[in-house]
Parts: C-alpha cells; structure tokens; sequence
C-alpha cells in the first residue's frame, strides 16, 4: 500500500501527466513531478516501474539520495531492469556510491535497448568503471541517433525540459537542437519530394495501364471487324458458289435466279423438255442467258 502522495506521483505517471521527475530548478514548474526524499524501496520500486512506463516522461533524476546506501545495489538493479522500453532520453543516476559494479554493468546491458542519450552516474575510479563509462557514452552516441530520439528531443514540450538537461555528463546544447532542427527539416523535404515522386509513378503506371486496356480493346474491336468481314466475305463465296450451273456453265454474275429466259418463254417452264425427259426448269444461271431448251 503506498502513501496517498507517492500513490498520486504514481497515478500522474501512468496517465502521461509528467514529462521530467525530479528536484533540476531550472525545468520549467509545469508537468514535473519530484520524488519524496523518505519514500520506502518498495514505494521507490512502484515510482520506477511507473515511470520507465510512461509514454510521456523524457527526463528522470533517480539518484541514490532517495534510500539509503545499503539499497543502493538493490535500487539501481531495478532501475536496469525497468529501462528497456522505456521513453527515457536523459537519466541522472549520481549518488549511487554503494552500489556494485555489476548494478552498474546491468544498466550498461539496458541502454542499448532504449532512446537514453543523455546519462550521469558516479565519476569513475577504477579502470573497470572508466571502461563501463566508455562503453556507456558509445551506446549514448548511437541512441542519438535513432530517429525516435530526434522526434521526441524536437517536440517544444520535451524540448523546453531538454534544454536545461539533467545534469548529465553531456547535456543537450543549442548547437544539436539548431542541427536536429535542419536535419529534420531536410528529411521532411526528402520525404515530400519521395512522395511526390512515389504519386508521380503511380499516376504514370495508371496512364500507361489505361493506354495498355485502351490498345488492347482498340485490336479487340479490329479483330472483331476483320472476323466479321471474313466470316461475311465466306458467306458470299458460299453463297456464290450456290449459284453456279448444276451443268457446270459458267454462272453469270449479272443474272438473276428467278429471271425469265431470254429467249421469253410464255410460262412458267420451257416447253421442250431437256436429255433426262424432264420439263425444262427456267434456269438462266448460264452466261448466255438463255434456259437449255433455247441455249443455242
């Protein structure tokens, strides 16, 4: 059970209300929060996983003047194992003077799983500490230069926090927020122009499918019309072929079927009959014009 004002600071973290914890003066005295100097571990325990939650907070002083000095390894081993993940981007972790090497090794491990580029903890004595410093401020240089780092470090609320720092051992200057800013700006240039060119292809692709489509019915309808006239042109040889003499004359083109012989029979059928015996039929299929009981 918490006390009703570390309950408060921890309801506050959760629901994104602070941007920096911590006593820095010079922060601005809005959506900041401090810790109380007498809270209990497991109080301190419940502040740090809020805060290592939070969405919204950049800036955090968790020194080892909040407990006293026999949690000191116990604090800042919770502290490494709530950083990954977290939103951090300057962490103030001094006055841990008590603490192990290995708590200290433990949040080396951490930083490279967050956006923190901008770190302070006790000045190193041995060479084992200076290596563990060395080590940490390569893996501040690169979470630098992570793209989520640059976006947050830019907004004006983080920023106006940024500015003062956390007492880190490399605090932000005008200098990299002037150069974040350009290259921001540069990016955003390159991005409009990359989605421009990207809206440029598309319409270009949607263009020339449309000129595909438009050429591919345009041999359709041609194709079309040419199987129709060949389909109309076999009718007609078809049908030309139908005319000709059952005898084998010559059809002539200019006749008639139904015409009546030249030579102008009286009815409907000549009166002579042809070799079979038969009545002669009124056929002036032949080039001569005549029916084959008047051919000559």
């Amino acid at each position: 059970m918490l006390r009703p004002s570390r309950q408060r600071l921890v309801d506050a973290l959760t629901a994104d209300e602070i941007v920096a914890l911590g006593d820095e003066p010079g922060w601005p005295s809005r959506r900041k929060a401090a810790i109380p100097h007498d809270s209990t571990m497991p109080e301190l325990r419940a502040i740090v996983d809020a805060a290592c939650a939070s969405s919204r907070l950049q800036l955090a002083k968790l020194r080892g003047t909040l407990t006293s000095a026999r949690n000191h390894t116990a604090l800042l081993l919770h502290i490494a194992s709530r950083l990954p993940g977290s939103r951090l981007l300057c962490l103030n972790l001094g006055e841990f003077d008590r603490a192990s090497d290995s708590a200290y090794e433990a949040v080396v491990s951490a930083l490279g799983r967050t956006l923190i580029g901008h770190l302070y903890w006790r000045d190193p004595v041995t060479a084992e500490q200076r290596d563990q410093k060395r080590r940490a401020q390569e893996i501040l240089r690169r979470n630098r230069a992570k793209p989520a780092y640059r976006a947050l470090i830019l907004e004006p609320v983080v920023r106006s926090f940024m500015r003062h720092g956390c007492h880190a051992w490399w605090d932000p200057q005008p200098a990299l927020f002037a150069r974040l800013q350009s290259e921001d700006a540069r990016d955003r240039s390159a991005a409009r122009d990359r989605s421009a060119a990207r809206q440029q292809a598309a319409r270009s692709a949607a263009a020339a499918h449309q000129a595909r489509a438009a050429a591919a019915a345009a041999a359709q309808q041609q194709a079309a019309r040419s199987a129709a006239q060949q389909q109309a042109a076999r009718a007609a040889a078809a049908a030309a072929a139908g005319r000709s003499s059952p005898r084998g004359g010559r059809a002539s083109p200019g006749v008639r079927r139904t015409a009546r012989c030249r030579a102008r029979c009286r009815v409907a059928r000549c009166r002579g009959t042809n070799r079979l015996g038969l009545a002669c039929c009124l056929c002036t299929l032949d080039a001569s014009g005549y029916c084959r009981h008047h051919r000559p």
